[in-house]
């Protein structure tokens, strides 16, 4: 197990996920060997995409490369966090957009009220007011409860609230924590 790997397991042991992660992972090695996979490949990409489907609660965005592994497809090089995926269009236009010294002018509140009144547009890089309203919005697109932790806490520190949030794991959790932030995003 390389460090990495060691980190990703205690992690997923410390969210009590790591049965189903690791259960999840050797369904999928065994589904890549079966296609044909050397047994090197099948246990990265299965690790790999253990990691995909069991992201870390309440990560920060991370950077993300591509890569091709040994038969010629590309993979996914992941710091921990989450991954905002983009298109090679995408990327392409966010490059262009980040050139813009205007697309730099940007505070997290006014960005995080863009990214939520477009949510459900279909928006390009380009037609962004700038880099971080971007993300927001991909990142609100993945995950919407992502997006309003981010919110919350930008509402918070506002108004010098301290308040440790901590990322939703039950389904109770989840119900009320929908129900305060119906609340919250009423009172604005």
């Amino acid at each position: 197990m390389t460090e990495k790997e060691l980190r990703d397991y205690q992690r997923l042991r410390a969210e009590g996920r790591w049965p189903t992660a690791s259960e999840y992972r050797e369904t999928e090695r065994r589904r890549l060997r079966a296609a044909g996979h050397s047994k090197e490949v099948a246990r990265r990409k299965s690790w790999d995409a253990m990691l995909s489907k069991f992201r870390p609660k309440g990560a920060a965005v991370s950077q993300t490369m591509s890569d091709q592994d040994d038969d010629g497809e590309e993979i996914e090089i992941v710091n921990e966090g989450v991954v905002i995926r983009h298109t090679d269009d995408e990327r392409r236009e966010l490059i262009e957009l980040a050139q813009r010294v205007t697309a730099w002018d940007c505070n997290l509140t006014d960005a995080l009220k863009w990214a939520r009144d477009h949510l459900e547009a279909t928006v390009k890089p380009a037609e962004t007011p700038s880099v971080l309203a971007w993300l927001l919005w991909k990142l609100g697109r993945e995950d919407l409860s992502r997006l309003e932790t981010i919110q919350l806490e930008d509402h918070l520190l506002r108004r010098d609230l301290l308040l440790e949030v901590v990322y939703p794991s039950t389904a109770r959790e989840k119900r009320l924590w929908e129900g305060f932030f119906s609340e919250f995003a009423s009172d604005k």
